[in-house]
């Protein structure tokens, strides 16, 4: 069963099977992201997720970089991607005329300001009421 569907431009009846979410610079202990970081995180991101989902393509969406508002020691501007890495694998059983396959699979990586919960009221509610001093594990970075 699917988290979400939708229709493509073409037609087509698109099902979101899973979706991850994390902050995109999580693991970030020094220094400022750049564009080359970025485009470093863009492409661990599709080796990550591969080795999750399978080896299906890969499409990372177009995602601007905005300046922060500070700048670096010596005045460069800080590049940011937006705060949430995002990564659906989506899947189509609306296949071509004459396709022999059962479905078609993409894995897509896009980015955006604010986290999308696709969680039930009831469990999110479950959630709150977890004792995070008693229940959770401690990381240690």
């Amino acid at each position: 069963m699917s988290i979400f569907s939708f229709k493509s431009t073409d037609g087509r009846s698109i099902s979101l099977d899973q979706l991850h979410q994390s902050s995109t610079y999580s693991g970030l202990l020094a220094g400022h992201p750049d564009t080359k970081m970025n485009e470093e995180r863009k492409a661990a991101a599709i080796l990550f997720f591969q080795s999750i989902f399978g080896d299906w393509p890969v499409l990372v969406m177009p995602a601007t970089e905005s300046p922060h508002p500070s700048k670096t020691r010596l005045g460069a501007t800080i590049p940011l991607l937006p705060r949430i890495q995002c990564c659906g694998l989506f899947n189509t059983s609306s296949l071509d005329p004459g396709d022999d396959a059962d479905s078609l699979l993409i894995i897509a990586i896009w980015f955006q300001e604010t986290p999308a919960m696709p969680i039930a009221p009831e469990a999110l509610e479950a959630l709150s009421r977890i004792d995070w001093s008693k229940d959770a594990g401690k990381g240690y970075f």
